[in-house]
């Protein structure tokens, strides 16, 4: 996950309490709309440490290194219910720029659809990372930093993927870490 979400350890930083870690931030750095970013790709406070204020004074101290890195924005992805998380970084000025929805269901209440005859001329196939980056020509959004084309091929040697082709042409892609597929990109 780390190196797919471009870690940097030398611009992670941490809080410690008698050598130990009680908060830290884990930061990626990549591009983001052509523009160099910090993306906070693994944040953390123990429990006990919670309420004090060390999310925002790690953010406070890594700054000046950010920028002295070229780092020129910082991007967050937080899930809407994590109100704790928003209000620390509404707290920093961040403000919302999009939204993505994630849905859920229970194996048990998925069917099956037969899709043979709907989907005579389409194929699907194990592919390699390299084919992934042809998904920008059809994608209408710019997935998350953690789904991006760029996080893909950071990962490319611990990743699997499968497209469908249609006519020959590329419309669909799902990319697994683990044995399971989740949808990042489709027409």
């Amino acid at each position: 996950m780390l190196p797919r979400r471009g870690y940097e350890p030398r611009l992670s930083f941490a809080v410690f309490d008698e050598g130990r870690i009680v908060a830290f931030t884990l930061n990626g750095i990549g591009l983001f709309n052509g523009v160099k970013t910090a993306y906070d790709t693994g944040p953390g406070t123990a429990k006990d440490y919670r309420g004090h204020g060390l999310a925002v004074k790690i953010f406070d101290y890594s700054l000046p290194f950010l920028k002295e890195a070229g780092v020129r924005q910082y991007l967050l992805e937080v899930l809407q219910g994590n109100h704790k998380a928003i209000n620390v970084y509404r707290q920093l000025q961040f403000v919302t720029v999009r939204e993505f929805d994630c849905f859920r269901q229970s194996i048990a209440e998925i069917s099956s659809l037969d899709t043979s005859m709907r989907y005579a001329d389409t194929r699907v196939e194990l592919v390699d990372t390299d084919i992934i980056r042809a998904a920008g020509a059809f994608c209408d959004f710019y997935p998350s930093w953690q789904n991006s084309i760029e996080s893909i091929e950071r990962g490319r040697g611990g990743l699997t993927c499968i497209s469908a082709f249609h006519s020959d042409r590329l419309v669909g892609y799902c990319v697994s870490c683990d044995g399971r597929f989740d949808p990042v990109g489709g027409e």
